[in-house]
């Protein structure tokens, strides 16, 4: 049983006990759900409500007295243990429960409230006091919370959970060296546990928390040979992260396979693409580190709508003083987000975000930190000089000379000047007879004229890379290819500091998708100190055509923008803006957070497109071919258990929607659009193209699939969880499928 398959499933029970109280078939299973968390206290009182009504059914009965006798002996283990009453164990027990019922909701001032009323109960029972150390650190009391964790420990020096919180709040705070220390204990704990013992999940955190890779890999090769249920899906996830690092490609197919196998998330297919890349390009090592699944631990989700919140009112490139003040007094509560913030900046989906939130932060280890990752040979050459530019532009970063710089596409170092680049007017040194031909082959209005009084300019001064540069410029408008760009290339030849001539040599290239030359062209314009407003303009748009190459939407509109921002009333700026709006660039947010989440459900959503369909597959197949947390998602709409074996949850989804009664009902309810969409694909024999079913209904393809969270507001995102639309691919090409088994039936009552 996955957690997250646990927590939709107690959600769904906890929601029909609010709403139906007295619904006793309710209670038996939510009692299994409180003993499968190890909550006794919440077990017997879901249990007497069982045994306690007018006619109880004999088999529940049964059940109800094993489970009764189970959650007695956990609460008699418990008042043996800290020397209570039997029953003061009870309320101990009840509240320290309430306390994580509580961490489930996110509603922390709940739980240290609850985990402090147990604690006044049974003052030297640690779980209560883990679990308050827990919250006050969310809660920014981070002292207090490193004090309640040492209190542990003191009590139980071999307390795991204590171990975990100590290593995690000591790395939050930035003190690695002392995380380090706790995750090691934890490390030597695991090394002689089996495997059923906890310290061996939480030694794989610990370890992932201070990234200590070695200590992971020689772990790995232990569990390697364990049962796939010996560690969850996260643990799994860590071992494949941490023998990726160290180039064990093949093992870490292994490790993503096992964690696959008990959750599949886009993180680990990206994983898995990003290690298929490296080998078929014969390459010992990943571009860009993998992230440990453990980032959450010190940004946890309820913080990222409250940074969103702040970043969102920023203009430009450095705060006012109002928003620095908050950008202060988020970072002084909560530091713990500077470790996550500095974890993403050495990935590819959240580099960006890392860089700026380092930078806003405005602190000189955080800024050492931008730069150690620009000076690096970790990631793209736009990702690293994007990093310097923002330092450059928050005016923290201006070197006088050469840095050793990684140049990725050509895997080699080069010396590059990195200047903390102006944008002014820069003088060039003309004559001024070559001057006054180039001025007069602006102003005539005849393409012959003026192509003949560059080559006067030319032939008066052979060493003028604007006279050069205008000449071969013309001459390519003119549609004479080979000779204008001869000119325009011997300007740089002739004068390497003409920035102009550069910047459009790598728009030249950037047009024809050479992204190589491109950008040494473009290395030769970032060298320079300053650079005119025209030379900027080109130079962003060619990086903009560069990053639309790579289908890089929040590149290219950055790179756009500054364009935009340097001479709004630029000629080529208003057929880019047009072309962009076309290819529908233009369509929403960007920032780290809301793209990660779009580039995850669009991987999602392609991979479901792959599924193999037959014309007669069956309910239960597409049911089968669904990941946990969608079908969980599906369990919830059609108000079924969600958790247990996905083969049961399967077959016990699939017969709630067989029932006729049922199925009656919730095809009843489905709005106008939902059923003209259904009965479309029913005329169709049961499957139309996804192409033609998108182009009439709209897509998903944005849409996360994690309904449990996320509600579907697409209708195909909607027909998708109610389990009646599927897609997949139907004799190798994409389509939307309605199980064999339920067409008549979903056709008969679509008619009435």
């Amino acid at each position: 049983m996955q957690s997250g398959d646990m927590d939709a499933s107690g959600e769904i029970l906890r929601d029909l006990e609010r709403k139906n109280p007295n619904f006793i078939p309710l209670y038996l299973p939510l009692a299994n759900w409180y003993m499968s968390r190890e909550w006794p206290a919440h077990a017997m009182r879901a249990v007497k409500k069982v045994l306690g009504s007018s006619s109880p059914d004999a088999s529940f009965v049964e059940s109800a007295e094993t489970l009764a006798d189970n959650a007695q002996a956990a609460i008699q283990f418990l008042a043996d243990l800290v020397d209570i009453s039997f029953s003061m164990a009870e309320q101990a027990e009840w509240h320290n429960e309430q306390a994580q019922l509580a961490l489930l909701d996110d509603n922390f001032v709940e739980v240290e409230h609850q985990a402090r009323q147990a604690l006044q109960i049974a003052p030297h029972w640690t779980s209560p006091r883990n679990n308050l150390a827990q919250v006050l650190y969310m809660l920014g009391k981070c002292s207090e919370a490193i004090a309640e964790a040492e209190a542990v420990l003191a009590a139980d020096p071999a307390n795991v959970h204590g171990l975990e919180n100590l290593t995690i709040f000591h790395v939050g705070l930035g003190n690695l060296e002392k995380g380090q220390g706790y995750a090691i204990r934890l490390f030597d704990l695991a090394k002689a546990a089996d495997q059923e013992s906890l310290a061996n999940d939480l030694a794989v955190i610990a370890l992932a928390v201070v990234e200590d890779n070695g200590r992971l890999w020689e772990l790995a090769q232990r569990y390697l040979h364990w049962r796939v249920d010996a560690l969850d899906s996260t643990c799994w996830h860590c071992l494949a992260v941490a023998t990726s690092r160290l180039g064990k490609f093949k093992e870490a197919g292994k490790f993503l396979k096992r964690a696959e196998s008990r959750n599949e998330n886009a993180a680990l297919e990206e994983l898995r693409d990003d290690i298929s890349a490296a080998a078929k390009n014969g390459k010992e090592e990943l571009s860009w580190l993998p992230i440990y699944p453990v980032h959450n631990l010190f940004f946890p989700k309820h913080l990222m709508g409250d940074w969103l919140e702040i970043v969102k009112k920023i203009n430009g490139d450095k705060p006012s003083p109002g928003h620095q003040r908050q950008i202060d007094a988020f970072f002084s509560k909560h530091p713990y987000t500077l470790q996550a913030f500095k974890r993403f900046l050495w990935t590819k989906e959240g580099c960006q975000a890392g860089a700026s939130a380092l930078i806003l932060a405005n602190r000189p280890e955080l800024d050492a930190e931008v730069l150690r990752f620009a000076l690096s040979n970790c990631g793209d050459n736009h990702s690293r000089m994007d990093a310097i530019m923002m330092l450059s532009k928050a005016g923290r970063y201006s070197p006088d000379g050469p840095v050793h710089f990684w140049n990725a596409d050509k895997n080699e170092w080069n010396d590059v000047l990195l200047f903390a680049q102006q944008i002014g007017e820069v003088e060039y040194q003309i004559e001024p007879d070559t001057a006054a031909l180039i001025a007069r082959g602006r102003q005539t209005k005849s393409p012959e004229k003026a192509i003949a009084l560059l080559r006067r300019a030319v032939e008066s001064d052979p060493t003028c890379a604007m006279a050069l540069h205008n000449l071969g410029t013309l001459l390519l408008q003119n549609g004479q290819q080979e000779e204008g760009e001869k000119w325009v290339r011997q300007a740089v030849e002739v004068d390497p500091t003409y920035t102009f001539g550069f910047a459009n040599l790598a728009f030249l290239e950037a047009q024809r998708e050479n992204e190589e030359a491109a950008l040494d062209f473009l290395m030769q314009v970032n060298s320079a100190k300053v650079i005119s407003p025209a030379t900027s303009v080109i130079a962003n748009l060619a990086y903009m055509l560069l990053a639309v190459q790579k289908r890089d939407i929040e590149q290219a509109r950055r790179h756009f923008d500054l364009a935009q921002e340097i001479d709004p009333g630029h000629p080529l700026l208003k057929k880019y803006e047009e072309w962009l709006d076309d290819v529908g660039l233009f369509s929403g947010g960007f920032s780290f957070l809301v793209d990660y989440q779009k580039q995850s459900a669009n991987r999602f959503h392609r991979k479901m497109l792959n599924v193999r369909l037959a014309i007669d597959t069956t309910l239960e197949a597409c049911l089968a071919a669904m990941t946990t947390d969608t079908l969980g998602a599906v369990c919830q709409f059609w108000k079924t258990i969600g958790y247990g074996k996905k083969q049961e949850k399967v077959a016990r989804l699939a017969g709630r929607i067989l029932d006729a009664d049922i199925f009656k009902g919730i095809v009843s309810d489905l709005d106008d659009e939902e059923r003209s969409a259904l009965r479309w694909v029913l005329d169709g024999g049961g499957f139309r193209p996804w192409g033609d079913f998108t182009q009439r209904f709209g897509d998903d393809i944005d849409e996360s699939p994690h309904w449990q969270w996320h509600e579907p507001e697409s209708l195909p995102g909607r027909l998708k969880r109610t389990g009646l639309l599927h897609v997949g691919a139907l004799h190798g090409s994409p389509v939307a499928f309605i199980p064999a088994d339920i067409r008549e039936q979903l056709a008969g009552i679509l008619s009435g």
